[in-house]
């Protein structure tokens, strides 16, 4: 029984009130009761009670009240109150400045005009006689006056409901035979007491607790329990689930009418081993907590029906767990069984699952009640034969462990009806299975099995048996007497051939055969007339047998990815088919008899060699979707144009010239796909598809766009890239839903101005045309997100561009641009901004507003400076300037201290500001090819940077602080005026690169044998005459140059053993081709 079946079989009721949140009430039975009826009342508020005073009364007299319109004396209220027997009624307690009662009376119709719905009188007017008439009593507001609680206390027939988590179930009275509701929903003032905390008071003032038969406190945040709980003894249940519990007090041990407990979704970490006392409990759930031990007394739990233990963190269960002779169900995550487990003779669910058994006790045998026993999820390598003796057993879960084999005396489980064995190491399956005469489902995928017992079958009651991804090379012609089976796989294996035997399979409904070494299918396969879905595809088919016709209750048929060159006419004979699947095969041509396919709805027959499609597919009414790509069409029938259902058509990669004019009729569709193919035009037919979504025609050779192509209201994507466009119909404008606009690699030399109307555009690609100008109107795209511009004629932008505020990435590199307008500033959701390979001299202040930007790119200008407010860029993490004419660079670069790569190589530089070392986060920094005289100090600040690039300077040293950069991979100093090297060099552990060739090094410091991470050293043209001997410890030294004026190599360096390339003044190796370390050339791949 599954978890949810049981607490649904505790909680049963004969019904069940329910108040909602809107203040709706409605009574529902539950099962067990009379068929479900429904009130709804809306309460209308208490009236306002006049004091003693106001109405003359003494004390003792009647009050008057006025509820709804009508006056009640005291009198009249207390009949009221005696409504009748059979129906439901609750009232709500209140406590503000005086106490009021409420009474709700809950019917379909009333007995008279004069009931009264709802009422208000002062709690201490009603005598407990009269009180006690309501089924129920819901108090939320009244726990702070002591005397109304114990007044309250009293009663022997109610349900008190406060704050969040407390719910009274008062068992019958003799005197009140119909007090039986169970109310679930709370409501209540979240500033009051709650019950809990009152439950000390409760025992102190005399309250008769001992009459609660149901305590709810579940979905809440308790961190414990008092232990005054131990008072409630006529408890039955107690939910404690889904709480913050760290213990449970020892008191629990005192409910001993307690029937149900449940602990789960806490923070236990241990049981106390009073909860053996329990004796009347029948349900234990402690799932979903941190126990590590459960006490050993829990095998005095001579009721326990129900026993839940999974996701804690146990180990094993106590050997007392024997004892629980009538324990039906067990759910647990264990790494060992005791053999005890044996005596629990009544058990029929064992639920071991995920847990890290690697061994099942034999005893587990004498559990002759077992009905479900589930092992799956384990590290069990093997099985007992003891198995066997499980007689009653219906299904048994082994899936996802190592077995190796099964014991022979499975087969005894003469009631066994599912069998999951997948995921497993098994070799072969013993002939004892056929045995099992009432087994319905065999699971046996991902194994290792090569063959399969003739003896499966005898198996005449199976339905479904999966085999699939196993090593299988045959199948045993006796499969063919399993006359009930539906559902075969054999998927994944090396099957090359079916036994014609498959053919008496009359119930098989799903036959799965992808993934084997089938050269050809038995015409047998005909005889399979309940078959639906037939899977054959990744298999060696270079035929198919015209038999297949007679499939006729076939609705899937799966052949891509086989060796087919042409399909049988019979294959029109399929009336019922629904899915064809003919791709990647050798199909030249297609039997005109597919046309009597009416019931197709998906076809694919895309790579193969098709020359032309016939005619009759016009037929296929029904067809939905129709691949056709990657073939060799030179032409389509314009009966294409009868498919009034198709929604999608892909006919890109072949070689149309034209498509024909019906295409037009097809206004269900929704994609069509034509590119990579030949066509010179469009027709303007093309404009009646208004379902139209997806147009994709780039890579043609059209030159120009039909107008009606702005009828096309519907369309969301339209692709025209590389053609020969000269130019774009103002029409376009009228496609106010197209979101991606795609016009690279053309020859475009303008757009016009009515782009500005799509308004729902967010991807632009006019890259890669012969564009001088851009229209205003592009402004007016404020959906925008992406603009591509690169690789055109541009030599100004638009100031209107600053209204693209939504754009996310702007692409302007390769143009003629000398200046960009001030405007661009007002883009502050731009995060990418490309302007290299242009002819910039400056670029505007109002770039700084740019407070969004993440990438930008300025290489290859002009600029002669950059202005101090890039410094506001507090989210640029890539800047890249190099190849300018750069002289300085502004002390507050320092503050963009989200940056991560910054290159500013090839530029005229003579220093770098020490702000430099407040960028923190910076990883690569290139300064190479400049007029640098020195480095700042501070540089050892950037302790993120991996790449230092300073080659082809002027530097005459470099700073000890450079022993900082413990995160330094790659540092290039080649080609300075170099006359040493720190010894702090040393501490760069992270280094792999070092390149200090052509400079003035007349040594080098023995701290480099530190660097065992370095992969390439090199020295060459320096005038070293020495390298220190600790060079011979990097064990890491893939490459090393030492083509100086060196007069010997120590023997530590010969010997390392990890150089694949050594050049030095001895000729020691012929170093073919040099080693990559540049590491510019992993950055140009960022760029």
């Amino acid at each position: 029984m599954k978890r949810f079946e049981v607490i649904a079989a505790v909680t049963a009721a004969a019904a069940v009130l329910i108040i909602g949140a809107s203040g709706q009430t409605r009574i529902v039975r539950q099962a067990g009761s009379r068929p479900a009826q429904q009130y709804d009342a809306q309460p209308q508020p208490p009236m306002p009670i006049a004091n003693e005073e106001q109405n003359g009364h003494r004390a003792g007299q009647d009050r008057t009240h006025r509820v709804s319109g009508t006056t009640y004396s005291g009198d009249a209220i207390r009949q009221q109150i005696g409504l009748p027997d059979d129906i439901i009624r609750k009232i709500f307690l209140e406590y503000g400045t005086e106490d009021v009662l409420r009474t709700t009376r809950l019917a379909s119709k009333p007995r008279n005009e004069d009931a009264v719905n709802e009422m208000a009188v002062r709690i201490h007017d009603l005598r407990p006689s009269a009180l006690s008439k309501f089924a129920v009593i819901a108090a939320d507001k009244f726990l702070a006056d002591n005397g109304s609680f114990e007044r309250l206390a009293t009663l022997d027939c109610m349900t008190v409901l406060c704050r969040k988590f407390v719910q009274f179930r008062f068992r019958t009275g003799a005197s009140h035979p119909r007090c039986r509701a169970v109310v679930n929903d709370i409501f209540c003032s979240t500033d009051t007491p709650g019950w809990l905390d009152m439950m000390p008071f409760l025992v102190q003032c005399g309250a008769d607790t001992s009459l609660v038969t149901d305590l709810r406190l579940e979905n809440n945040q308790l961190q414990s329990i008092p232990p005054e709980i131990g008072r409630l003894t006529s408890l039955e249940c107690l939910a404690l689930d889904n709480n913050q519990l760290q213990s449970i007090p020892a008191e629990i041990g005192q409910l001993t009418s307690l029937e149900f407990l449940t602990l789960d979704n806490n923070q236990l970490q241990s049981i106390p081993a009073e909860i053996g006392q329990l004796t009347s409990l029948e349900y234990l759930i402690l799932s979903n907590n941190q126990l590590q031990s459960i006490p050993a007394e829990i095998g005095q739990l001579a009721s326990l029906k129900y026993l839940f233990l999974d996701d804690n963190q146990l180990q094993s269960i106590p050997a007392e767990i024997g004892q629980i002779v009538n324990i039906v169900h067990i759910v647990n995550q264990l790494q060992s069984i005791p053999a005890e487990i044996g005596r629990l003779t009544s058990l029929e669910s064992l639920f071991l699952d995920h847990s890290q058994l690697q061994s099942i006790p034999a005893e587990i045998g004498q559990m002759t009640s077992l009905e479900d026993l589930h092992l799956q999820n384990n590290q069990l390598q093997s099985i007992p034969a003891e198995i066997g003796q499980l007689t009653s057993l219906e299904s048994l879960r082994l899936e996802n462990n190592q077995l190796q084999l099964i014991p022979a005396e499975i087969g005894q489980l003469a009631s066994l009806e599912s069998l999951k064995l997948n995921s497993n190491q098994l070799q072969s399956i013993p002939a004892e299975i056929g045995q099992l005469t009432s087994l319905k489902t065999l699971i046996l995928d991902h194994n290792q099995l090569q063959s399969i017992p003739p003896e499966i079958g005898q198996l005449t009651s199976l339905e479904g048996l999966i085999l699939d991804n196993n090593q299988l090379q045959s199948i045993p012609a006796e499969i063919g007497q399993m006359t009930s089976l539906q559902t075969l796989n054999l998927e994944n294996n090396q099957l090359r051939a079916i036994p014609a035997e498959f053919s008496q399979l009359t119930s098989l409904k799903y036959l799965k055969l992808s993934n084997n070494q089938l050269q050809s299918i038995p015409a047998e396969i005909g005889l399979l007339t309940s078959l639906e879905n037939l899977k054959l595809d990744n298999n060696q088919l270079q035929s198919i047998s015209a038999e297949i016709g007679q499939l006729t209750s076939l609705k899937a048929l799966i052949l891509d990815n086989n060796q087919l060159q042409s399909i049988p006419a019979e294959i029109g004979q399929l009336t019922s088919l629904e899915d064809l699947h003919l791709p990647n095969n050798q199909l030249q041509s297609i039997p005109a008899e597919i046309g009597q396919l009416t019931s197709l709805e998906y076809l694919k027959l895309e790579n193969n060699q098709l020359q032309s499609i016939p005619a009759d597919i016009g037929q296929l009414t029904s067809l939905g979707d129709l691949y056709l790509d990657n073939n060799q069409l030179q032409s389509i029938p314009p009966e294409i144009g009868q498919l009034t259902s198709l929604e999608g058509l892909k006919l890109n990669n072949n070689q149309l010239q034209s498509i024909p004019a019906e295409i037009g009729q097809l206004t269900s569709l929704k994609a069509l796909i034509l590119d990579h193919n030949q066509l010179q035009s469009i027709p303007p037919e093309i404009g009646q598809l208004t379902s139209l979504e997806g147009l994709e025609l780039d890579c043609n050779m059209l030159q120009s766009i039909p107008a009606e192509t702005g009828q096309l209201t519907s369309l969301k994507s339209l692709f025209l890239g590389n053609n020969q466009l000269q130019s774009i119909p103002a029409e376009i404008g009228q496609l106010t839903s197209l979101e991606s606009l795609i016009l690279e690699n053309n020859q475009l030399q303008s757009i016009p101005a009515e782009i500005g109307q799509l308004m729902s555009l967010e991807y632009l690609k006019l890259d890669s045309n012969q564009l001088q100008s851009i229209p205003a109107e592009i402004g007016q795209l404020t959906s925008l997100k992406t603009l591509f511009l690169d690789d055109n004629q541009l030599q100004s932008i638009p100031a209107e561009i600053g209204q693209l505020t939504s754009l996310k990435a702007l692409l302007l590199d390769n143009n003629q641009l000398q200046s960009i307008p001030a405007e661009i500033g007002q883009m502050t959701s731009l995060q990418t901004l490309n302007l290299e390979n242009n002819q910039l001299r400056a670029i505007p202040a109002e770039l700084s507003q740019l407070t969004s930007l993440k990438y930008l790119k300025l290489s290859n200008n002009q600029l002669p400076s950059i202005p101090a407010e890039i410094g506001l860029l507090t989210s640029l993490e890539y800047l890249n300037l190099d190849n300018n004419q750069l002289q300085s660079i502004p002390a507050e670069i320092g503050q963009l201290t989200s940056l991560k790569y910054l290159f500013l190589d090839d530029n005229q530089l003579q220093s770098i500001p020490a702000e430099i070392g407040q960028m923190t986060s910076l990883k690569a920094l290139l300064l190479d090819d400049n007029q640098l005289q020195s480095i700042p100090a501070e540089i050892g600040q950037l302790t993120s940077l991996e790449s230092l690039e300073l080659d082809n300077n002027q530097l005459q040293s470099i700073p000890a602080e450079i022993g900082q950069l413990t995160s330094l991979k790659a540092l290039i100093l080649d080609n300075n005026q170099l006359q040493s090297i720190p010894a702090e060099t040393g501490q760069l552990t992270s280094l792999e690169y070092l390149i200090l060739n052509n400079n003035q090094l007349q040594s080098i410091p023995a701290e480099l044998g530190q660097l065992t991470s370095l992969k390439a050293l090199f020295l060459e043209y320096n005038q070293l005459q020495s390298i220190p001997a600790e060079i011979g410890q990097l064990t890491s030294l893939e490459g090393l140059d030492l083509r100086c004026q060196l007069q010997s190599v120590p023997g530590e360096v010969r010997q390392l053993k990890s150089l694949k390339r050594r050049l030095g003044s001895e000729g020691l190796a012929p170093m073919e081709v040099r080693l990559e370390w540049k590491r510019r050339r992993i950055l140009q791949r960022l760029r």
